[in-house]
């Protein structure tokens, strides 16, 4: 479901064949048939870790910290995310973007084990396949990449966040780009005196689309600091090419109901998609209950947004906010509707000149079934365009895709992770 209008393109698949098991009429604003095709679609989605964890607030010590972690990771159930995978999927196969910019795409694995507990990324890339949608991951940042103990004899446990960009398979990339943002949020580890940067990165690549050439950029911004959140946001416009047109996607935390201090800064560069077609409308796009079965909405803030510069926006919607994008799932204490994440996603055209504007045509919405394929390990594929500076005495290092911790980093992250929850299950109540 989107915002307003309708966005319609001229599918690749002819409605994806044999895969589409239901169909509403809906008219999304995009490419009507006969029309040019040198528009540029950019889609931005939050995709959640999706692990309720109020539960953690309580805790008064480090070490109950990091027994409720450990429990709550080591129950994540991979049919739940296959479920919200299902979810997002319908939403790529109706917008049918060019550009994917996805956040918190998690991996989660047992030390030492072949196959991972939960792999977003390969779930979703499988679900994507099985619709016939052909897509590519040509960046991905690895912002966290922490290895925390297990309980009694369980083995640890590996826990990765990442950032990803991925492009349709009709279209050439080139000048890929992975890296983390030299400022970063530092807290205290509870129980000591040690400190850990909460990291957070982007992915960038150059995307050549129907003859339309433009730098496509996913990154998410730190959401507990509005300085660190600046600071990343003006490392942001350094690394992306001065001329030329070029796409910001991402969570920024920061927008519309909430602090605009670097959505003002990025946005007196490039023109917000959204609030260009719907200058009277919210447009909401954070955030649901953590477990995501809340039945009414509870998005209060816009902090996801696709940005433009050198292109202009011709039509703007939201994805997976409305109740009927809620997923069907099986849970052990019976059926429960599921949002597939705890953010909307944003979907924009662009045009360049001489294109013709798009209009509204009608076109069904697809509901896909996902199917599991084995996960692929991560694979830096990328060439920074400038060298990550020091970033001070932390636990972390400051490259773009990370190495995991050792046994005493892997305590002193799995608290500062602790912490920041805290924070973050503070300001959401």
């Amino acid at each position: 479901m989107t915002d307003g209008q309708r966005r319609s393109r001229v599918t690749r698949r002819q409605l994806l064949g044999s895969v589409v098991t239901g169909a509403t009429g809906a008219a999304i604003p995009g490419i009507a048939t006969g029309q040019s095709a040198a528009t540029p679609t950019v889609m931005t989605q939050n995709v959640y870790v999706g692990v309720d964890l109020f539960e953690l607030a309580g805790a008064d010590s480090l070490g109950e910290l990091l027994l409720l972690i450990s429990e709550a990771l080591g129950t994540l159930d991979p049919d739940r995310y296959a479920a919200r995978a299902r979810g997002i999927a319908d939403a790529i196969a109706a917008a049918e973007p060019d550009v994917l910019a996805l956040q918190e795409v998690g991996l989660v694995e047992r030390v030492g084990e072949d196959e991972p507990i939960i792999d977003v990324l390969a779930t979703l890339e499988a679900t994507l396949d099985a619709a016939e949608l052909s897509y590519e991951a040509v960046a991905k940042t690895t912002t966290a990449d922490i290895e925390l103990p297990g309980a009694g004899d369980e083995s640890g446990l590996r826990v990765a966040n990442r950032d990803v960009l991925l492009v349709h398979a009709d279209h050439e990339t080139t000048n890929t780009v992975t890296d983390r943002y030299d400022a970063a949020e530092t807290v205290t580890v509870p129980g000591g005196d040690e400190e850990l940067a909460i990291r957070r990165g982007y992915c960038l690549a150059d995307v050549t689309v129907r003859g339309v050439e433009f730098t496509a950029v996913g990154t998410h911004l730190e959401s507990s600091s509005q300085s660190t959140r600046r600071e990343q946001a003006e490392e942001l416009l350094e690394v992306v090419p001065a001329e030329g047109p070029a796409v910001l996607a991402g969570d920024f935390n920061s927008g519309p109901g909430t602090s605009t201090d670097a959505y003002d800064l990025l946005t007196d560069e490039f023109t917000d998609a959204y609030a260009t077609q719907h200058p009277d409308s919210d447009g909401f796009t954070c955030c649901q209950a953590a477990d995501l079965t809340n039945e009414e909405s509870q998005l209060e803030k816009r902090v996801d947004a696709v940005l433009g510069r050198g292109l202009t926006p011709t039509a703007a919607s939201r994805v997976g906010h409305e109740p009927d994008d809620r997923i069907s799932f099986d849970a052990d204490s019976g059926p429960v509707e599921l949002w597939p994440s705890d953010h909307a996603g944003v979907v924009a055209t662009f045009q360049t000149d001489g294109t013709p504007t798009p209009t509204a045509t009608t076109t069904p919405t697809r509901t896909v079934t996902p199917t599991q394929t084995p996960a692929t390990p991560d694979t830096p594929t990328a060439t920074p365009r400038r060298s990550p500076q020091p970033t001070g005495t932390t636990t972390e290092t400051a490259d773009g895709d990370g190495p995991g911790f050792g046994v005493t980093g892997s305590l002193a992250a799995l608290g500062g992770l602790g912490y920041a929850l805290r924070r973050r299950l503070t300001r959401r109540k």
